[in-house]
């Protein structure tokens, strides 16, 4: 059938050049190839030698069923001031699908351009350029998001490449990114970028699945060229989900995660309740009905509104999306308590049936005015404490000054009285009071014997009678001797 029309349409070409030149329009078409690779343009030219009517009100809507049309350019070219002159039509024309396309004929007013005819070549993987689609699930469930995906094929010569999101009648989707990997073909290295979507059928039956034009800036010998590169649509068939299943339920395994803040909770105070839901059919609609009902105050908690937000997409181009919710929260009872358990329902992939995953978390909650009594009894401990360690301290470096200043006094001591009073003195400065003998001196140092027997020494040298007294210089080292460390006062 394919051969037959090729056969008629080239007939036709036939019949209307063999007509006399009277009879032939003067409206004008021509390409500038009749032979391409799909994702290159064919220029097309319409000539017409009049000024009026102008060629911009040539209806070009023909064309747009086997080409995209773009670059449009009408130019008028004046001959003389009589009015004379011509007019030329400019456009390039994108095929949208490999075989041998017909440019129609173009009408006006009644003047009609021939048909052409213009074969274009598909590429293969053996091409330096290359586009490729696909699709990992072609049977999903309504709301079931799937795996699309475009492969670009680059052999060194891409500058530039812009794919568009994929669409269609009921279909949405949304972008996973991209990536690049190398790999060996005939004998060379040759780039594979892949362009990844999630595509979520939004009603059961057979769809089409459609990407727009895809523009490739490429570098040939006369520099760079731009493609428009008409990807493979590709078709899936969704099965329909029970119609008791409401809208907003997810289709595809849902993870749920609670996470707590980290440290004591008090009563009174507010806390953020986080939320982590991952799947790959989730969306912030739908959660949000699901946790309305399930998100109310009690006797133990008040809540607030919620705030929801997308965590950072994973780095494998995965379908999987983590939506975050913080749920605000001021506890009014202390003890023990438990928050609501959060029930997200989900249809399992595998058969359709509703599936139900839940979280329930407790904390501890104390009474602040009771952590405020601790902290104020623990804090005047440490500062007694703090006290009585400063006390001592300045205790033990006043003994250790009178210390050396007793030692310093007896070595300087003229006679057995100034040594009496150094030591006086030194009892007055460590104990606060004068012992008013060198008897009771010996008592409160709880002196040794050695000790009340130089002393004793010392009493004799400043009150006795005879003349044979101590000598000052044998009670100064005994008293330098045993003072050497300081009496434990």
């Amino acid at each position: 059938m394919k051969c037959v029309s090729t056969l008629l349409f080239l007939l036709l070409i036939g019949i209307m050049r063999s007509l006399p030149a009277e009879a032939v329009t003067t409206l004008q078409a021509s390409i500038g190839a009749e032979q391409i690779l799909l994702g290159e343009p064919v220029s097309l030219q319409v000539h017409y030698p009049a000024l009026t009517p102008s060629l911009a009100d040539l209806s070009l809507d023909a064309l747009r069923n086997n080409f995209l049309v773009q670059d449009v350019v009408v130019e008028t070219r004046r001959h003389d001031q009589n009015g004379a002159g011509e007019q030329v039509l400019l456009a390039a024309l994108y095929p949208l699908r490999a075989g041998r396309l017909v440019i129609p004929a173009l009408t006006l007013q009644g003047s009609s351009t021939i048909p052409l005819l213009v074969a274009v070549q598909a590429r293969s993987n053996d091409d330096e350029l290359a586009i490729t689609t696909g699709i990992e699930l072609r049977r999903p469930w309504v709301r079931q998001s799937v795996h699309v995906y475009l492969d670009v094929q680059d052999a060194g010569s891409i500058v530039r490449a812009e794919p568009g999101m994929p669409f269609g009648n009921a279909i949405h989707a949304r972008s996973l990114g991209s990536r690049e990997r190398v790999e060996k073909r005939q004998g060379r290295n040759v780039t594979i970028r892949r362009y990844s979507w999630a595509v979520t059928p939004l009603r059961a039956g057979t769809l089409r699945l459609e990407f727009p034009f895809i523009k490739i800036q490429t570098l040939r010998r006369e520099g760079r060229v731009l493609l428009q590169y008409p990807p493979q649509s590709l078709m899936l068939n969704a099965k329909p989900l029970p119609a008791y299943i409401p809208v907003h339920i997810p289709v595809g395994a849902v993870n749920l995660e609670a996470n707590m803040p980290e440290g004591d909770m008090w009563l009174g105070q507010t806390y953020n309740w986080q939320l982590r839901i991952s799947g790959s059919g989730i969306s912030k609609e739908g959660i949000k009905d699901l946790l309305k009902t399930q998100r109310v105050n009690n006797q133990h908690f008040r809540f607030y509104p919620p705030v929801y937000q997308w965590s950072k997409p994973a780095p494998d181009h995965s379908l999987l999306q983590t939506l975050i919710v913080e749920i605000p929260f001021t506890p009014i009872e202390s003890g023990t308590l438990s928050l609501p358990t959060v029930t997200i329902p989900y249809v399992s992939a595998d058969d359709g049936r509703l599936r139900t995953v839940s979280v329930q978390s407790r904390l501890e909650v104390s009474r602040l005015w009771v952590h405020r009594a601790l902290q104020g009894i623990v804090g005047l401990v440490a500062l007694a404490f703090m006290v009585f360690v400063f006390r001592w301290l300045w205790r033990r470096i006043d003994q250790w000054r009178a210390h050396r200043l007793l030692l310093s006094n007896i070595k300087q001591a003229a006679d057995a009285h100034a040594i009496k009073t150094a030591l006086l003195d030194y009892a007055q400065a460590v104990l606060g009071w004068r012992p008013l003998t060198l008897t009771a001196w010996a008592d409160v140092t709880a002196a040794n014997e050695k000790e009340k027997e130089a002393v004793a020494l010392l009493q004799q040298a400043c009150y006795a009678s005879y003349k044979q007294e101590p000598d000052v210089s044998t009670i100064k080292n005994r008293l330098l001797d045993m003072t050497g460390a300081g009496p434990a006062l």
